[in-house]
């Protein structure tokens, strides 16, 4: 059964649902926009010219999920962000919903794919054949590949990406 609370920040005028949905108080169900692949509503508070965001799952856990150790963010448990219902959300701490998304294959922390890599498949290749080769030092490397010396020499002792 769905079930509607309202919005705090509001003013009053809005209110969210337990599964996700949001709508001004006795109206139609707003549609939303989407941003990172997260569902967020953009509405008028007060006069035209004040606008207020709010972020689908954010305001289903505010609404309905207790939060007494005062966690900053809200996971979804599934791992999709459009999954919005109140079962599917939970409070977390940064590094909580970190973990989670590395678990889950939601983020890497393998080569390319992780969020921070400066370098491709082809470029650490390319580093430890020259390096293997003698012809250039680490740190003529790093220079020439705009990382830090302890990069290169991570990758040369194949203590970072491992899995080439």
């Amino acid at each position: 059964m769905v079930e509607w609370r309202q919005i705090k920040d509001s003013k009053g005028l809005y209110e969210i649902s337990n599964i996700g949905d949001i709508r001004r108080i006795g109206g139609r169900i707003l549609k939303p926009a989407y941003s990172r692949g997260y569902k967020f509503c953009r509405v008028t508070i007060g006069d035209r010219t004040k606008y207020k965001t709010f972020r689908h799952h954010r305001e289903v856990a505010m609404a309905f999920i207790p939060n007494p150790s005062n966690k900053p963010c809200v996971n979804h448990k599934d791992g999709d962000k459009l999954n919005n219902f109140v079962g599917n959300l939970e409070w977390v701490t940064e590094k909580e919903n970190s973990q989670h998304a590395v678990r889950y294959g939601l983020i890497s922390t393998i080569g390319e794919k992780h969020p921070m890599h400066k370098l491709s498949v082809g470029q650490v290749k390319c580093i430890r054949e020259i390096f293997k080769r003698g012809d250039v030092s680490q740190t003529e490397l790093a220079k020439t590949y705009s990382v830090g010396l302890s990069t290169i020499g991570d990758i040369v002792r194949r203590r970072k990406w491992k899995n080439i």
